[in-house]
């Protein structure tokens, strides 16, 4: 069932995002870098939808495997104010389209699984994208 853009609550969060961005992949002294920015909407199956900045750096350890740092910060579209608390980074690994890693970083340290399909051009995009909150499907079975 869904509920405020949540298929199993706490666990696994669906999310429909639209904007722009752009990535850049590059190497510098023989170690590829990838360099990206976006602006987006997300929240979009919720009553919060927000506006959203963000950028990552991650750093080449094998032809696919990229891991880095990704941080946000959000935006009330009604005000256009930042959301007090709403900066967060990540910290993982990246391979195509699939993250795994610390999410919402201080806010929480949950380890997450994420996948999206579509994407962000400088002219415009639509993003779907898939988190698995492992750390609390680990919870919810251990009872902890």
């Amino acid at each position: 069932m869904i509920s405020n853009g949540k298929l199993i609550k706490d666990i696994v969060e669906i999310d429909v995002q639209f904007g722009k961005g752009v990535e850049i992949k590059a190497k510098v002294l023989g170690v590829g870098v990838e360099v990206g920015g976006a602006r987006y909407f997300e929240n979009m199956l919720t009553d919060t939808p927000k506006e959203t900045l963000e950028f990552n750096l991650n750093a080449q350890v094998t032809n696919q495997l990229f891991i880095g740092l990704a941080t946000k910060g959000s935006i009330d579209p009604a005000t256009g104010f930042q959301i007090p608390n709403s900066q967060t980074y990540f910290l993982g690994a990246k391979v195509g389209s699939y993250q795994i890693g610390w999410g919402d970083l201080p806010n929480s340290n949950d380890f997450i699984f994420e996948t999206n399909f579509g994407g962000f051009t400088p002219f415009g995009g639509v993003n779907l994208i898939v988190d698995i909150n492992l750390s609390e499907g680990v919870r919810r079975v251990t009872g902890e």
